[in-house]
């Protein structure tokens, strides 16, 4: 993950992880609260639900993360609605095949 301040970190994640638990990981290691990472990757933002393997986030490549001020109470109030991770579009898939096997 780069920051605009040219700040480089590194952070293991897998294929299933989101941007959510990307996130928490960046603040694990940078102190910065998830409410004020904006994250992009291919000029795209990483949303909070994206699956990395969805948006093509695979080892070696460069996040982006501009950070920017966070609000009182902002980043409580998002972990209170997030509503977890999503399944990847091959769990969808796969759940959508054993549906139709039924």
């Amino acid at each position: 993950v780069k920051f605009t301040d040219d700040r480089e970190v590194t952070v293991v994640a897998k294929g299933q992880d989101t941007g959510r638990q990307l996130r928490l990981q960046i603040k694990e290691l940078t102190g910065t609260p998830i409410s004020a990472q904006r994250l992009f990757f291919q000029g795209k933002v990483l949303e909070h639900t994206d699956c990395l393997r969805d948006k093509k986030v695979t080892t070696g490549v460069v996040v982006n993360c501009f950070p920017r001020e966070a609000q009182p109470g902002e980043e409580e109030e998002m972990l209170a609605n997030d509503p977890g991770p999503p399944m990847s579009q091959q769990q969808v898939q796969q759940q959508q095949q054993a549906q139709q096997q039924q």
